[in-house]
């Protein structure tokens, strides 16, 4: 038989499970070649459960005779194995480091019944007990047989923890394996936290694609977590994508330590964030943006500065959850009048924002007549109206969104309007998103049985809000509806529920 060369095997393993890979590399010598480097791509997923603890003893085959026969002193650790198959360190891509990682070590101390009491495991802060030295000992070996980090992620949930993280990075000697990342994820928040891993991958990471940081918490360490931060982005050559999650008061300081980079930063997203700050006017020295995504609760004086933007190459923004109250006030519309000046480039908007001043829907579809993606929320019939405009006048567009989850004082809906947008609802749209609580599951047959014919990709979730004991009865009534709308097509269908005293059963219907 045939073998495919390794750049087609490994194309072809890439994208599957961990379980079936572990059938793949049985199969033969070739297969066991191509796919073992997959496996170990990353060493310490936080999704994985089981028994991936098993990889425990193997990154300890790698260590010194010295390490050894410390931990068997000190911990009684002798079962070791002292030769391999592969240098499965060497096939390390992706680090996820956080409190999952204590878990699995624990397991495998327990599994092995070592002679260790309950106490000698446990987590008090800084105590040096068995999970530390071994956690530092494993990276050791990462860090002297990897050749090549893709992307590293830091999330801790118990952040007295923390600190052996930052022990693990310390010991990072000057390599180029960490010199490209594809993702470096920093998500933990302390007050007792001063940035000391930037510091450590200071002078080791040139090239960061993609940047993810939360906030640091407000204490007396903040000023040298800040100083941290501009001496590892100043010493960085390229900085393409930045996201900043739960940034306040800090973002001017962070973004005036960004700027350093505004001509190869991209992409920039601010998350999760209810800010004070008194303007985004440092967004405009950003003037290569590509993407733009700001969620969270933004008022008008922030968002001011971006009406007299000029973003040449910005073809995606986003404006998510923001709580813009207008109370029927004549006001300048920052947004509006950033699509107005920056529209002709966009392919990609969503404006999945609470509150919408009338007439922003009418300037999309005068300004943005490349676009391909839209994503809104409808709050009056003047709304409908602006949406109408944009099928008529944005040719291209390829995929709509509607969903009006989050409605709480405005409750316009589509049904009463449902044969009017089906009328009006263009040939070029074949990917839509829609909820229930802008079609009922009547409106919704109406609209598929006039114009749903030449959907490619649709979805429809419709939200249950019962008590638990209801819901059964509920989703088997929806289901056999459901049946009869898509009897034709190829659909998924899943359905979701939670075990709380109000429960929200979600039933998305999906054809592909």
């Amino acid at each position: 038989m045939t073998q495919l060369p390794p750049e087609c095997m490994r194309e072809i393993f890439k994208d599957l499970p961990i379980s079936t890979l572990f059938k793949c590399i049985q199969v033969d010598r070739y297969w066991c070649w191509n796919g073992v480097p997959l496996i170990w791509r990353n060493p310490f997923p936080e999704s994985l459960d089981g028994k991936n603890y098993k990889i425990i003893p193997i990154f300890l085959s790698y260590i010194s005779k010295e390490t050894r026969e410390f931990l068997n002193l000190n911990y009684k650790i002798s079962n070791i194995p002292t030769s391999t198959f592969f240098n499965y360190p060497s096939f390390c891509r992706h680090i996820e480091i956080g409190n999952h990682i204590e878990i699995k070590l624990t397991d495998w101390i327990k599994h092995n019944g070592l002679s260790l009491k309950e106490k000698s495991i446990s987590r008090k802060l800084n105590s040096r007990n068995i999970l530390d030295p071994l956690i530092e000992i494993i990276f050791q070996v990462i860090w002297e047989k990897c050749e090549k980090i893709d992307s590293i992620s830091i999330s801790f949930c118990d952040y007295t923890r923390y600190h052996w993280a930052e022990n693990t990075f310390s010991s990072i000697k000057s390599k180029d394996f960490l010199s490209r990342l594809n993702l470096l994820r920093y998500n933990y928040s302390n007050q007792s936290e001063s940035g000391i891993i930037f510091k450590s991958l200071n002078y080791n990471v040139k090239h960061i694609k993609i940047l993810d940081v939360y906030q640091p918490e407000p204490s007396d360490k903040i000023q040298i977590w800040l100083d941290n931060f501009r001496e590892f982005i100043k010493n960085l050559d390229i900085l393409e994508i930045v996201i900043l999650r739960g940034f306040n008061q800090y973002l001017p300081i962070i973004f005036e330590i960004l700027v350093l980079h505004k001509k190869s930063i991209r992409s920039i997203e601010i998350c999760d964030s209810f800010t004070n700050v008194e303007k985004f006017e440092f967004l405009l020295e950003f003037d290569k943006l590509e993407i733009l995504r700001l969620e969270g609760n933004f008022g008008l004086n922030v968002l001011e500065p971006l009406s007299r933007a000029n973003f040449n190459n910005l073809s995606q923004f986003s404006l998510l959850d923001s709580s813009i109250t207008w109370n029927g006030i004549s006001l300048l519309d920052p947004i509006s009048a950033l699509i107005q000046n920056n529209g002709n480039n966009f392919t990609e908007l969503r404006l999945d924002n609470f509150y919408s001043p009338p007439g922003r829907l009418e300037i999309v579809a005068k300004y943005c007549s490349n676009l391909l993606f839209l994503s809104t929320r409808l709050y009056s019939i003047l709304d409908l109206d602006g949406l109408f405009s944009i099928f008529k006048n944005c040719k291209k567009l390829e995929k709509l969104v509607i969903d009006q989850k989050y409605h709480r004082i405005y409750k316009f809906r589509l049904d009463e309007f449902v044969l009017e947008f089906s009328d009006n609802f263009p040939e070029t749209i074949q990917c839509l998103e829609i909820t229930d609580n802008s079609l009922e599951l009547d409106s919704l047959i109406t609209f598929l049985d006039k114009s749903g014919a030449g959907l490619k990709q649709f979805k429809y979730k419709y939200n249950l809000m019962k008590w638990i004991f209801d819901i059964p009865a509920d989703q088997q009534d929806l289901l056999q509806r459901i049946e009869n709308v898509t009897k034709d097509k190829v659909i998924k269908r899943r359905c979701e529920g939670t075990s709380h005293f109000w429960a929200e059963g979600l039933v998305h219907i999906e054809w592909f």
